[in-house]
């Protein structure tokens, strides 16, 4: 099975690195991982995607990635999570974050699901998730609330 995860982070940095994919910069690559970065449109900081291999079928992967009331457990600096909805198709969830020296982070996703028909078996999985505070809680004094998160999921 192939696993792409495209979670963006943006940061300020310069590029360096030499090979570009189809407009993304390899920044690190490993027998498990390679990890791009591209300039993101409109703006000075960095966008980044991972590219890798788990030793799983794409429903398993898309299982845990998908259950974010065990985030906590398992994802950096995860401190809180809440699903405030779910139809099946889109998930809007509260997320607080205690990552060190910044303080702690939190925001609200719309996260749409969809999926197909592999060609060659199995089923492709994309999650697509895109700010949605408006739809959440409101902002708590001491927490900051992040105005722009945006990324996806891809399962192949």
């Amino acid at each position: 099975m192939f696993f792409r995860a495209c979670a963006f982070l943006l940061l300020p940095l310069a590029l360096h690195a030499a090979e570009v994919v189809d407009g993304w910069t390899v920044v690190t690559k490993s027998a498990e991982l390679t990890t791009y970065s591209r300039t993101r449109k409109g703006s000075s900081l960095l966008e980044y995607k991972g590219v890798g291999v788990v030793d799983a079928e794409t429903v398993v992967v898309k299982r845990v990635i998908d259950d974010t009331a065990e985030y906590p457990k398992f994802m950096p600096y995860v401190v809180e999570t809440k699903t405030l909805s779910n139809d099946g198709t889109t998930r809007i969830g509260y997320q607080r974050l205690a990552p060190p020296l910044v303080g702690e982070r939190d925001y609200t996703v719309r996260v749409k699901c969809e999926s197909k028909p592999c060609p060659t078996g199995g089923t492709i999985y994309c999650n697509r998730w895109e700010a949605a505070n408006d739809l959440g809680p409101a902002e708590r004094k001491g927490v900051t609330r992040v105005k722009i998160t945006e990324g996806s999921w891809l399962l192949e």
